[in-house]
């Protein structure tokens, strides 16, 4: 019980915290929103419309009102759950949000998982080979994927295993499909739509796993060198026990806690990230949601999938902290 009455305070004032940086996300982005060049008008009158159907359109879309005005009704309504509606085809944001979400949380959840086990296992190979030749290959493989831009790797990644690979003839099996989730146009039911979207699946959920997994290979390899030479470490080999053992049952032990902040750290860029990789491979995801409502100044859908990226982000790093006491008993203290 006096952990509850220690910790509860610390996590109500986490949660004040969130609320207060979710707040100033979405103001800010309101704001450049409205400072931003262009005119949502523009790109949905018809051609050879006047400039009194302009005028009436902003009216409509309440764009006519003070910046200040439709800050305080956007809020309001945000505080009762409405998002509002697209300015392009009127669909309520919530509605397509809720079908972006679930490819966006499917390509980021699987990117993200696969990111922290093979990130982890070249760590650790890295940390317990240091010096050697295959930890100078794996570090200058981890700074390459780490520091290149998504976008650059997908077009790479395109070029040789979609455009490439079938221009050399290559195997059925070695030519990735580039675009969408599925094979357009093909009535796949059951397994073979199961298969269908696995194999179009494999070129950005590797990518955003390569990329993601470069960085954490850096931060478990530094990780693991600082905490070789440590006391506890040293007693382990003393006492007879095995460099496997030492490493899976001592070393990852210790390590739980700065694993468990960078997964919660991660997840912004692997949101970021998203944004890049589903507008390259055309998924139907809440990144490439909101590059085309940025394009067409579809304000409400921007403000909607901002508000989630923020949400997402802010939970993780609050389960994050609530879940650190397990991850290190320390912390309880």
């Amino acid at each position: 019980m006096r952990y509850h009455r220690v910790r509860s305070p610390a996590l109500l004032r986490a949660f004040g915290r969130a609320m207060l940086l979710f707040w100033c996300v979405l103001s800010l982005t309101f704001a450049l929103l409205r400072l931003a060049p262009g005119d949502p008008t523009t790109f949905l009158i018809p051609a050879g419309a006047g400039a009194s159907d302009a005028v009436r359109m902003r009216a409509e879309l309440g764009l006519d009102q003070s910046t200040g005005v439709q800050y305080a009704r956007w809020l309001g309504a945000l505080l009762h759950g409405d998002l509002g509606g697209s300015f392009v085809n009127g669909r309520p944001v919530r509605s397509a949000i809720g079908d972006a979400l679930p490819v966006s949380v499917a390509l980021g959840g699987a990117s993200l998982l696969l990111s922290f086990l093979i990130g982890i296992a070249a760590g650790l190979i890295q940390a317990a080979r240091r010096g050697s030749r295959l930890d100078a290959t794996l570090t200058v493989a981890s700074v390459l994927l780490a520091a290149s831009p998504a976008y650059w790797l997908g077009l790479g990644a395109i070029a040789c295993f979609t455009y490439l690979a079938s221009s050399w003839s290559l195997p059925l099996m070695m030519r990735l499909p580039a675009i969408g989730m599925t094979t357009p146009g093909a009535d796949l039911h059951g397994v073979a739509h199961l298969s269908d979207l696995v194999r179009h699946s494999i070129l950005p959920v590797t990518l955003l796993a390569a990329i993601g997994a470069g960085g954490v290979a850096r931060y478990v390899r530094t990780s693991a060198l600082d905490a070789g030479g440590t006391d506890w470490m040293r007693t382990a080999r003393a006492k007879g026990a095995g460099e496997g053992r030492v490493y899976r049952h001592h070393l990852l032990a210790n390590l739980r806690a700065p694993i468990l902040t960078l997964f919660a750290l991660s997840l912004p860029g692997t949101v970021a990230g998203s944004v890049f990789v589903e507008t390259i491979f055309a998924w139907p995801g809440m990144g490439r949601l909101m590059v085309t409502s940025i394009v067409a100044r579809d304000y409400p859908v921007v403000m909607g999938c901002a508000a989630m990226f923020a949400a997402l982000v802010i939970v993780a790093n609050l389960a994050a902290e609530a879940l650190l006491p397990w991850a290190d008993p320390r912390v309880r203290a």
